[in-house]
């Protein structure tokens, strides 16, 4: 599958699908538009941690969240596809991302081939703006009614939603599937 391209406001919602590409504004998948933000030991009790890295397409997704959340937009960009992280971390530096807020929590993933889709719950908010969300980690999976290449390829092609992220595996190393 070819990676999905960004514009500046998907880059700020890279994980949003990967984040939130209307800037926060977006609609939301599984909840209302204006998310309430559970408590951390809710969030805690179901799903376990995941630590930012490229060894598991979560790894790479929780990465992605971690470096929107930090307001670091070069972790953020280490994270997507090697090929695009250098237009990536100079998109940031012209126009840096906006403050963010919330509790997104890597919610389970399959993986076909090099290929993954990576289910988020939770919310995220610009600071004192919308925020969006999902609660349901169904949402956009592969399921009875739609193969995985299906998913896959809505998730690529999704820019307005949370959940799935799409991931996609690099010499060995796991990537957001989405370029700038």
């Amino acid at each position: 599958m070819a990676p999905r391209t960004l514009t500046r406001t998907a880059l700020i919602s890279a994980f949003a699908a990967v984040l939130l590409a209307s800037g926060c504004g977006g609609r939301s998948t599984g909840n209302s538009a204006q998310t309430s933000q559970p408590s951390q030991s809710v969030l805690a009790a179901q799903a376990p941690a995941i630590a930012p890295g490229y060894g598991t397409p979560e790894d790479a997704v929780a990465g992605l969240i971690q470096g929107e959340l930090a307001d670091d937009s070069s972790e953020l960009c280490s994270y997507l596809l090697p090929s695009s992280q250098s237009a990536c971390n100079q998109d940031a530096q012209q126009q840096p991302l906006p403050a963010f807020t919330g509790n997104p929590t890597i919610a389970g993933g399959k993986i076909s081939g090099s290929e993954a889709l990576v289910a988020v719950t939770g919310s995220i908010c610009e600071d004192g703006g919308e925020c969006t969300g999902n609660s349901d980690p169904s949402v956009g999976m592969p399921n009875y009614d739609e193969t995985f290449a299906q998913a896959y390829e809505q998730a690529l092609n999704n820019t307005g939603g949370f959940s799935p992220v799409p991931c996609i595996e690099e010499n060995g190393n796991w990537y957001v599937n989405a370029t700038v």
